[in-house]
């Protein structure tokens, strides 16, 4: 801030530029009030949102002054918006405004340096105007990527970073969210030995990593590959997407696999996507072709059984902390 005499402040100012004056950072000490995010692997995360074609995260929903809001950011950076070579960071409101409804906040975001133990406080000093045609404000050059990365700044330790967000003057309860990755070692897979082909059928349910999962089949295929192929499908079970509450998110990346019984080895396709209550399957459409299947020298229909697999090679969660 212009005039103080705090040193951090002044630091940060020469080390965080940003063109707009209505931008201003000052460190601190005290932790998010409303949303904490907490990534514990951002280069994964960034793989993640690479294959799925996305270029921002969100974290679970928190309330704030009697609204419900994400906290959004952009690892790489909202091209969009200018934000190249930035971390980018928004809010976005979730709440379905009524015509006419304005919501006038401010916000500020905060990154845990966990070398000196405070807070960088990113705040935009402009009132913005939540609205029906306009959910979503932020800062696009929070932090310039080369700053956010260096090891001497300790934004980024060990692969992982601690974000928050605030929505000013605004009451609510923190929400601290962790994306956390489970361990490969111990992810267990399920072989399944359909030993009567219907159009579809469903496996007996499986745990894994304390969640219930199912493979659905349909051996004729479905969607666009219908009487095509043969599709393979991993569904979380209701008992498990009910615990998917509040925009929370489970992200699994698998090898969905059917067996030549004739050679032994299985053919493989490895699938990836992010599970919620909305969107509780993923899997693969075309497997294998029918032609393949519906051939007896092919191997992989024998006495009209067939040999299925999922093996989860990692699961990312988006829970509390």
């Amino acid at each position: 801030m212009a005039g103080s005499n705090n040193p951090l402040s002044t630091q940060c100012s020469k080390l965080h530029p940003h063109g707009t004056s209505e931008i201003v950072r000052i460190v601190r000490q005290l932790p998010p009030v409303h949303c904490t995010l907490k990534i514990e692997s951002l280069s994964k995360l960034e793989e993640i949102l690479d294959k799925s074609k996305n270029n921002s995260f969100e974290s679970i929903q928190f309330g704030a002054g009697g609204y419900t809001w994400v906290f959004s950011v952009y690892p790489k950076g909202n091209d969009k918006a200018n934000g190249e070579g930035h971390l980018s960071l928004y809010i976005r409101i979730v709440d379905k405004l009524a015509a006419g409804t304005f919501i006038n906040v401010m916000f500020r975001f905060l990154i845990y340096d966990q070398i000196q133990d405070n807070y960088l406080v990113i705040q935009d000093l402009k009132e913005r105007c939540f609205r029906p045609m306009k959910t979503e404000w932020g800062i696009p050059k929070a932090l310039d990527l080369s700053t956010f990365h260096s090891t001497s700044e300790g934004f980024l330790v060990n692969d992982c970073c601690i974000l928050g967000a605030e929505v000013l003057v605004l009451k609510g309860d923190n929400k601290a969210a962790s994306f956390s990755m489970v361990k490969p070692q111990t992810i267990r897979k399920f072989t399944w030995r359909v030993t009567e082909l219907k159009e579809s059928i469903a496996s007996s349910s499986f745990v894994i990593e304390g969640r219930e999962w199912h493979l659905s089949l349909w051996s004729r295929g479905c969607g666009s590959e219908t009487g095509r192929s043969l599709s393979l499908y991993l569904t979380l079970n209701d008992v498990s997407v009910s615990d998917l509450i509040a925009g929370r998110t489970l992200y699994a990346e698998f090898d969905l696999s059917i067996k030549n019984q004739l050679k032994g080895h299985y053919r493989k396709q490895t699938v990836h996507g992010w599970f919620s209550k909305g969107k509780a399957s993923w899997g693969s459409s075309d497997l294998l072709p029918l032609t393949k299947l519906d051939n007896p020298s092919k191997g992989f229909k024998v006495n009209n059984a067939v040999v299925v697999e999922v093996n989860i090679n990692v699961i990312f969660l988006l829970k509390d902390v």
